[in-house]
């Protein structure tokens, strides 16, 4: 909750945010009770709902944007005693906004570079259908995701996210490591003929099953591909594109996602993804 309590100024400015603050403080004088309880819960929803997203990012703020901006409207609804008083805060108000004018003409947009630069790699020159192992961060595998979707228009490849662990949402929810050594994750490996990884450099909290991997992947069966750095307004990392020159077709027929959400796993045929 606090990474989009700190993201708020940074959105809207301290002038906004001000207005809206005070106009939540005086909705007692200016607001039906209702009203303000609707546009309370309003914001409070948005809070809670992202805070447990384990992809956090500052454009999901937007949400919350049309009720802050209904309690900044304050000195425009307010019933003041007199004329002097109304003039004074409605002057105010519009000095704060249009301090912003400027920022809201010319927004500074979020960007990042080097998603779509991995999958047209990979789209244009893997050729088959199989399966692509990844481990990274759910920013990754999210924006990962979004681009092979887009390019991959004959539906060739299928991301699998949940080779090495899978977590009850957000990890510290709990998780489950899926390969507990080397020989299980060779094992996963070959029954889903897995012959290409895509892997993060930057991962903030090494797992054991990422352990394992890293080091497998230091083995002469693996040969790295090409090194695709992900540039953003936050961060600067790297993700890496493997080849497991071992690598047969698949001597399982089943997907099997593990979910700690649900009370069983989603198995998924492999023959219904075109991948035999």
């Amino acid at each position: 909750m606090l990474f989009y309590l700190r993201a708020v100024p940074q959105k809207i400015g301290w002038p906004v945010l001000g207005l809206t603050l005070f106009g939540m403080a005086l909705s007692p004088w200016w607001l039906v009770r209702r009203d303000a309880g609707i546009m309370l819960s309003w914001i409070l929803s948005c809070l809670l709902t992202f805070s447990f997203l384990n992809a956090r990012e500052t454009r999901y703020f937007i949400y919350a944007l049309p009720p802050i901006t209904y309690f900044a409207c304050w000195p425009f609804a307010m019933k003041f005693r007199g004329v002097a008083v109304r003039f004074f805060f409605c002057t105010v108000a519009l000095i704060l906004l249009l301090t912003n004018v400027s920022r809201a003409r010319k927004p500074e947009y979020p960007s990042v570079s080097g998603y779509a630069d991995l999958v047209r790699s990979i789209v244009q020159e893997i050729p088959g259908r199989e399966i692509l192992l990844f481990d990274g961060d759910d920013v990754d595998s999210t924006n990962v995701g979004f681009y092979l979707r887009i390019n991959d228009r004959q539906h060739r490849f299928v991301l699998f996210r949940k080779g090495l662990y899978t977590t009850r949402i957000m990890p510290k929810f709990g998780s489950v490591e899926l390969v507990r050594n080397r020989s299980e994750l060779e094992n996963m490996l070959a029954g889903y003929g897995i012959r290409h990884l895509i892997v993060t450099d930057n991962t903030k909290r090494l797992r054991p099953s990422e352990s394992l991997r890293r080091e497998l992947l230091k083995t002469p069966q693996f040969k790295l591909i090409a090194t695709f750095p992900i540039i953003s307004d936050e961060n600067i990392h790297s993700l890496l594109l493997y080849e497991n020159e071992a690598a047969s077709k698949p001597t399982r027929t089943d997907l099997r996602l593990p979910m700690m959400t649900l009370n069983h796993d989603i198995v998924v045929p492999l023959h219904a993804l075109g991948i035999q």
